[in-house]
């Protein structure tokens, strides 16, 4: 069948104050309930969870044959602003593995990220969210980076994803004047 949402829907997530979710969509799905194919696009035009200081803008989905490919150009947590462009498999299934995943940053505050994941785990309504997502050899850029008392310029590293766990190797970057390399991991769940 096909399912055409020509006109913006706007809808809100249920025990979130004032969220709001504006999208678009264009998708043609065959197939059966267990397996089914999908091809078009998903326009999420606007994100706004408040409660998380969570917003973007002008994501696109496409679903083609194979995979399922994300672009979120402009993905704000806090103050820190993010570029995403990934794909995961068109089948679905969790853990979502994410492939050729690039993140670009022009600022990320790794200290804010960690108050505002603190909140959700704590969130009567969504409490300790697992995050389903696996990726291998990814690619960051961040323009500005700020960790605890550490401020960092151009870091560039490799990107991995696994058990909310961000690893990133190959830490390349300026700070204080001077060069950082390293590595270092996140875990998404235990700030």
């Amino acid at each position: 069948g096909i399912c055409v949402i020509p006109n913006t829907m706007t809808f809100a997530l249920a025990g979130l104050k004032n969220s709001e979710i504006s999208a678009k969509l264009d998708l043609t799905i065959n197939g059966i309930p267990e397996k089914p194919s999908l091809q078009g696009n998903l326009e999420v035009l606007n994100v706004n969870i408040p409660e998380y200081k969570l917003h973007s803008q002008t994501n696109k989905i496409v679903f083609a044959s194979d995979n399922i490919k994300l672009c979120l150009p402009k993905l704000q947590i806090g103050n820190s602003i993010f570029n995403v462009e990934t794909a995961i498999p068109s089948n679905l299934k969790q853990p979502f593995v994410l492939s050729n995943l690039k993140l670009k940053s022009s600022y990320l505050d790794l200290n804010e990220i960690s108050e505002i994941f603190e909140n959700v785990q704590t969130n009567p309504v969504y409490p300790g969210v697992e995050i389903p997502i696996k990726a291998e050899n990814g690619f960051s850029e961040i323009s500005k980076f700020k960790i605890g008392g550490l401020q960092a310029e151009n870091i560039t590293s490799n990107i991995s994803i696994n058990n909310n766990i961000l690893s990133m190797k190959n830490i390349k970057g300026t700070a204080y004047g001077g060069s950082v390399s390293g590595k270092s991991e996140y875990n998404f769940l235990k700030t």
